[in-house]
């Protein structure tokens, strides 16, 4: 099942409405690589089971296939909380956002917790958008929450009706998916006001940018009525430049981007790879699903390795595969519940 889907099923169940520190204005170069050395400590986002407050964060050594489970747990002798959606690195500090529990971690570099954030709803996703401010994206607030980095508080909220999902800071403009609205909205950071939309379809979640500031956003779709489609937006005017439509049949998810910001990959069942000068959608899966249920995915910006996770059946411990660019098994381990992102450090 998309996670989306699954999320606004438990939603619905209880009756509930449905990376480094960066510039104030940031140079043209943000997105230009670096060369750092090979990262080996991959982090495991771990949703766990919905009310359950088993969610977990799992790391993974990759020079040695080492992992430690529930690292947060471990680290604090306490639970992380309710459903762990997303983890960010800012002023070299680890942000974990806890949706359920309405509230975002914050955490040291050994993750041992420095503050919660808390007055949230239900948080999504956090981006710095200045030295000391950070955006909170939110599930059921109508809101974008404004954080206060320095004393780790909401400031602020802009008024965003929908489901806010992925956001993304290019020179100076932060564009935010919404699930709800069809739209991708364009926020003023410096003035923390919503100012403009561009229409992108139902399900608007997925949001990257490639090596040419050309922004790409997956919408999901709706079977019923709606198809999924993959934008390609030019930054410059806020124009929709090319729209791939989906076959009907097919519902894409979390999109994924290489290091090199040439190759788009997103979940199909298959896991799907597509350049960005291609001329079409890819007809063939790079990693066939088989008998997976795959759940979330995160390409090394360094190695290009592609790490899948498979849910299993939502209630055992995720099962992860790392592949090479071209597709082939090279490792697997087990990591927490529902297993549905990857930050590479």
């Amino acid at each position: 099942m998309n996670p989306l889907l699954r999320t606004c099923f438990f939603y619905s169940l209880l009756g509930l409405p449905l990376f480094s520190c960066m510039k104030d204005k940031p140079d043209r170069d943000v997105y230009v690589l670096k060369d750092p050395e090979p990262s080996q400590r991959i982090f495991v986002v771990n949703e766990g089971n919905f009310t359950s407050g088993n969610s977990s964060i799992s790391l993974f050594n990759s020079a040695n296939g080492e992992v430690q489970e529930d690292y947060y747990k471990m680290q604090n002798s306490a639970p992380l909380g309710d459903v762990a959606q997303s983890m960010a690195l800012i002023n070299e500090k680890y942000y974990v956002v806890v949706n359920n529990s309405g509230k975002v971690v914050v955490c040291d570099k050994t993750f041992k917790m420095l503050a919660n954030i808390t007055g949230l709803s239900s948080p999504r996703y956090i981006l710095q958008v200045s030295a000391n401010k950070a955006y909170v994206s939110d599930y059921k607030s109508g809101s974008v929450s404004v954080i206060n980095l320095s004393n780790h508080s909401v400031s602020n909220k802009i008024s965003l009706p929908g489901w806010s999902e992925e956001m993304l800071l290019l020179h100076n403009k932060v564009y935010v998916c919404n699930i709800s609205r069809e739209y991708l909205y364009v926020i003023d950071p410096n003035q923390d006001k919503v100012e403009d939309s561009i229409w992108v379809g139902k399900n608007a979640s997925g949001l990257q940018v490639d090596k040419n500031l050309m922004l790409w956003v997956l919408s999901s779709g709706n079977f019923s009525n709606s198809p999924a489609t993959l934008s390609l937006i030019n930054k410059g005017n806020l124009r929709v430049e090319k729209t791939f439509v989906f076959p009907a049949d097919r519902q894409p998810f979390k999109l994924a981007m290489n290091g090199r910001r040439d190759s788009l990959y997103f979940i199909d069942k298959g896991v799907f790879v597509m350049p960005i000068g291609a001329a079409s959608l890819p007809n063939q899966a790079l990693i066939k699903s088989e008998q997976s249920n795959f759940y979330g995915i995160g390409v090394h910006p360094l190695s290009s390795e592609i790490y899948v996770s498979d849910a299993l059946d939502y209630v055992q411990r995720s099962h992860i595969t790392v592949y090479s660019a071209a597709g082939n098994k090279k490792n697997e381990f087990k990591a927490g519940i529902n297993a549905n992102g990857f930050y590479f450090e």
